[in-house]
């Protein structure tokens, strides 16, 4: 079968996903989204508490960084997946945007709109966040952000937030 794609997606991970979704939107753009890995299928995948004993799986790519220096040059285990859904299916489904310093390199290296601040639009139109409003989140994308009550720790229950939501406002 010979398919011809305006856009071809290489990873069903929460991105790829999203991007995919979103691109397809538009009726007239062919997008194509290819996975080496299969859908879950795992039942552990949807305990957040088996997140430990995922990593070595079929479904893991079993990367392993070089040796790091500020541990004493220990080699570690770098799970990432190979399955749809991606890395968040090995990491307890967890989301992690990142800080707004972890972008200052990316803005050295290829300009303002690599900075959190120019990334920023494009993360708020892929998550649909609901724990609490904040002019930092989206709230209409495809990718749920939650924070379960009975499950988050009290150190980042919105309650707790008010002066470490200006982190998320940029």
């Amino acid at each position: 079968m010979n398919r011809k794609f305006d856009i071809l997606i290489v990873g069903a991970g929460s991105a790829g996903s999203v991007l995919a979704s979103r691109l397809s939107e538009d009726e007239t753009c062919q997008v194509g989204l290819i996975e080496a890995g299969q859908m879950p299928a795992d039942p552990d995948i949807s305990d957040p508490l088996k997140w430990p004993a995922l990593p070595g799986r079929a479904y893991d790519w079993a990367y392993r960084t070089v040796p790091q220096p500020f541990t004493a040059d220990r080699v570690h285990d770098w799970p990432r997946g190979r399955i749809v859904g991606g890395s968040s299916c090995l990491h307890a489904m967890a989301h992690v945007r990142g800080h707004p310093d972890d972008f200052d390199t990316w803005a050295q290296a290829g300009g303002d709109r690599w900075s959190y601040a120019g990334l920023l639009p494009g993360f708020k139109r892929s998550e649909s966040f609901a724990a609490f409003q904040a002019p930092g989140r989206g709230a209409d994308g495809p990718l749920d952000v939650y924070l379960p009550d009975e499950e988050v720790a009290p150190v980042v229950r919105p309650s707790l937030l008010p002066a470490r939501r200006s982190a998320y406002r940029n």
